[in-house]
This record gives structure tokens, C-alpha cells and sequence, in this order.
């Protein structure tokens, strides 16, 4: 009987165990904020023009892709323009 109850017990915190490894996952990966997309034409040729450039991530957008630049809170643009741009 009391070796039921044990198994049940483990498999229980097995079960747990497994819900929360994914959570823990994917919570991980969003702590870097990576942005994916999808250059066109024209970004592709300024983005060679700035390679290697020490630059900040804000002066990247801002020749890049201004347009994720006009709806970001103050405070984060003032991050961003301190940032240097890693190559």
C-alpha cells in the first residue's frame, strides 16, 4: 500500500516536472528579446554599408528600420541608443 501511494506520488511530481521544463524553456529564450525578420532589398544594402561600424542599436534602427523606432517608449529608446551594435 504504502509503495502505491509512493509511485503515485512520484509520478504526480514527474507530471510537474514536466509542465514546468518548457515554461522554464521558453521563458529563457524571450530574455534576449531577439526580433526576427525579414530584410528588403534596400535594408540589405545599408546593412552592409554599416557593417563592422561601431555604432549604437538605435543608430542601426534608425537606418534600418526607423519604423521600429516610432511607437518605442522613451525610455527604451534612450537604452537602445547606448547600446553598441554587436556584428
Amino acid at each position: 500500500m504504502k509503495t502505491l501511494k509512493m509511485g503515485i506520488i512520484l509520478l504526480a511530481l514527474l507530471l510537474a516536472g514536466m509542465v514546468v521544463v518548457p515554461a522554464v524553456s521558453a521563458a529563457t529564450a524571450l530574455e534576449g528579446k531577439t526580433i526576427a525578420w525579414n530584410a528588403t532589398p534596400e535594408q540589405v544594402v545599408k546593412i552592409n554599408e554599416l557593417w563592422g561600424k561601431d555604432i549604437t542599436v538605435g543608430e542601426y534602427y534608425e537606418q534600418v528600420s526607423p519604423e521600429f523606432l516610432v511607437d518605442m517608449p522613451a525610455d527604451l529608446k534612450e537604452k537602445i541608443y547606448k547600446k553598441k551594435w554587436n556584428w
